[in-house]
């Protein structure tokens, strides 16, 4: 137990991170302030590990920058938004070192354990009829509120979006441990993944719940060659499936009824909001209407809002400028087969990656800098990209980083 503890100070830093990456989901809980403390902590690192432009992606990187602040300029959308959003792209994407690709390596798998823990506790939130959604002000409608559940958090949304991160880590670790004949490890994470799969149906988000699973299954055939523990793997599967479905049932249930209950209100659906992106790509197509402006003409205006997908907001927003410069980022976090398999951290941030650019198609949180999750998003997109550059990824104390360096310094 003790040199658990030791090795878990070691990770100390790590741990202080994760807790400013959630301070914005959990905001009746911590201060607002720690998530951008973690932006500042990031840039001390960046300019700590003498780090450097990285060759194509810094460009795309600036240039999108530029884009964004161009537009937000010549479109009157001047709001503290555009320079968030260019900030968190050049922490996220502009500079690279092996101290820093270290740092973030570290950084993203101790909050994959976040979002896990998030999946576990606001599925005890549930049981507790413990639901802080109800606690912010105009975001119910008296008997309707039972079908907004966000637990500990603030936002249904967000909270199926996390949990949806923590099932494809929690499948992660029970692959890991049945690999490697710990077969009670895997079983008892069996009921991590279950809590993590209802905490994200609750949230009433089937995107998160499909695209969830679908990045898991993807994650499971990497990490497994041999066709014998691909099917045993979803043998279990299956069997968890059966035994889950009248809950997850359950829950789909109460998602029509949101869906019902929100079109008694006149709210508008993912395809309304869809629709609304591309009137305001149409009206300025090659540079967009300007970063965190929504609408058009004399409706337009400039804050916060719901885009419903990450893509569309970018391309509404940047034009298509803007739009090719953020796909061919993302483009440069897809890594050769090969490479994938030859790790399997690697293959896990491949496949978190791989959810949040597919349910960035119904959540537009790639391009919303005052979410946690964008944030997020770009550091993983990096961080795959560093790969190709430091061809090895482990998860070590930075304290041992900083010797290696030493020692190659002193050999010239």
């Amino acid at each position: 137990m003790i040199k658990f503890f030791k090795r878990l100070f070691q990770y100390k830093l790590e741990m202080a991170l994760v807790i400013m990456l959630f301070s914005n989901l959990y905001t009746f809980w911590l201060p607002k302030p720690l998530y951008y403390l973690l932006w500042a902590v990031s840039l001390y690192y960046i300019n700590k590990s003498h780090s450097k432009s990285v060759s194509g992606r810094s460009s795309l990187a600036v240039a999108l920058i530029a884009v964004i602040v161009f537009t937000s300029l010549i479109n009157l959308a001047l709001d503290i938004r555009f320079v968030l959003i260019s900030v968190v792209l050049f922490v996220t994407l502009a500079r690279t070192s092996y101290g820093y690709y270290q740092y973030k390596v570290n950084f993203i798998y101790a909050a994959l354990f976040g979002f896990a823990v998030t999946g576990v506790i606001n599925y005890i939130a549930y049981e507790l009829n413990i639901n802080y959604f109800t606690e912010v002000e105009g975001m119910h409608f008296g008997e309707e509120l039972y079908k907004n559940f966000s637990g500990f958090t603030t936002n249904p949304m967000w909270l199926s979006a996390a949990s949806g991160v923590g099932t494809i880590f929690a499948f992660y670790w029970a692959n890991k441990f049945y690999n490697r004949g710990k077969f009670l490890y895997a079983v008892l994470v069996l009921p991590v993944i279950y809590m993590c799969i209802l905490t994200t149906t609750r949230g009433a988000s089937r995107s998160a719940l499909g695209v969830s699973l679908f990045a898991s299954l993807v994650l499971l055939l990497l990490n497994n060659k041999k066709p014998a523990k691909i099917i045993g793997i979803a043998t279990v599967v299956c069997v968890g499936s059966f035994f889950l479905m009248p809950k997850i049932e359950a829950n789909s249930q109460r998602i029509r009824e949101k869906q019902m209950a929100q079109e008694s209100r006149g709210q508008i659906s993912r395809a309304g909001l869809w629709s609304q992106r591309i009137e305001e790509f149409k009206s300025s197509p090659v540079w967009g209407i300007g970063y965190a402006k929504f609408g058009v003409g004399e409706y337009s205006y400039v804050g916060t809002g719901e885009s419903g997908n990450g893509y569309l907001s970018m391309l509404a927003q940047t034009g298509i400028v803007g739009l090719v410069l953020g796909l061919s980022i993302i483009k440069r976090g897809v890594l050769p087969l090969k490479k994938i398999r030859g790790n399997d951290k690697v293959a896990l941030f491949s496949c978190v990656a791989l959810y949040m650019a597919m349910h960035t198609n119904f959540e537009g949180y790639i391009f919303q800098a005052g979410w946690y999750l964008c944030f997020f998003f770009w550091m993983i997109i990096s961080t795959l990209d560093d790969y190709r550059r430091y061809n090895r990824m482990e998860v070590c104390p930075l304290a041992r980083v900083r010797l290696r360096r030493r020692r190659r310094l002193s050999r010239k």
